[in-house]
């Protein structure tokens, strides 16, 4: 009798083994790349959309600054630097909305041809060209590196001598440690001709272009005025930009 040994079907210990092995090669880098598609989305220091929501934000700030420095001295009559605006250093609150008065007062600085830094300005405002006094400021926190931007409540004028006891209305406009470093302002007086976000072109380099430039050679053109400097980087690093306040001559 002939007898016919069948091969037992199924698989053995050893290739059992081997397929686990292979799999878990495969969960371990599906892992991985699990973990550098999160890391690149949501870290805190380089995730893309941390990164561009912050980028948004300090954006958005930083043209909202810029265009507050621009109204300082609206509507007061000849204002003028030191008095109708001031640059403090050292200043600080302790209260991110509503009203408060300044924490630490800080240190006036005064403003002249050299230039002086500092944490916070202030300046005087008249929206209603009467007699209603306003004051607005901006003050940069050195720790947290938020920036916020205060509101008078009261009389403030005139704000070099009010600055300190006065109440303000805090609004943040640029959130903690979305800045590399905390912003400062550097202020001074100068008689080179400026445009209000000190982009000036010389008269010299349009003269080819226009024959007649007597409008771009007033007197008023070549007062002095003041210049107001933001200093302020991320992590990609440092963009200082320059701002003329076109209301004040001196």
């Amino acid at each position: 009798m002939i007898r016919i040994r069948q091969r037992q079907q199924g698989y053995s210990l050893i290739s059992i083994m081997i397929g686990m092995t292979v799999a878990m090669f495969a969960t371990i880098s599906i892992m991985s790349l699990y973990r550098v598609v999160i890391h690149n989305l949501f870290d805190t220091n380089s995730g893309i959309q941390q990164r561009a929501a912050q980028d948004r934000q300090l954006a958005t700030g930083l043209l909202t600054i810029q265009n507050l420095v621009q109204g300082a001295g609206f509507g007061v009559t000849s204002p003028a630097t030191n008095r109708q605006f001031i640059l403090l250093t050292g200043a600080a609150l302790n209260t991110v909305s509503g009203n408060a008065q300044l924490t630490t007062a800080g240190s006036l600085q005064s403003i002249a041809a050299s230039s002086v830094s500092g944490n916070a300005i202030f300046w005087e405002i008249n929206k209603t060209l009467d007699a209603s006094w306003g004051c607005q400021g901006l003050l940069s926190d050195q720790t947290t590196k938020a920036i916020y931007f205060l509101t008078s409540t009261t009389s403030c004028h005139p704000v070099y001598t009010q600055w300190a006891s006065q109440i303000w209305t805090v609004t943040r406009i640029v959130s903690p440690n979305t800045l590399a470093t905390a912003l400062t302002f550097t202020a001074f007086l100068d008689t080179a001709k400026c445009s209000p976000f000190g982009a000036e072109i010389a008269s010299t380099a349009l003269s080819t272009a226009i024959s007649d430039d007597a409008g771009i050679n007033t007197p008023s053109a070549s007062t002095a005025g003041l210049k107001l400097q933001f200093n302020w980087s991320t992590l990609s690093g440092s963009t200082p930009w320059l701002s003329c306040l076109i209301n004040f001559t001196s």
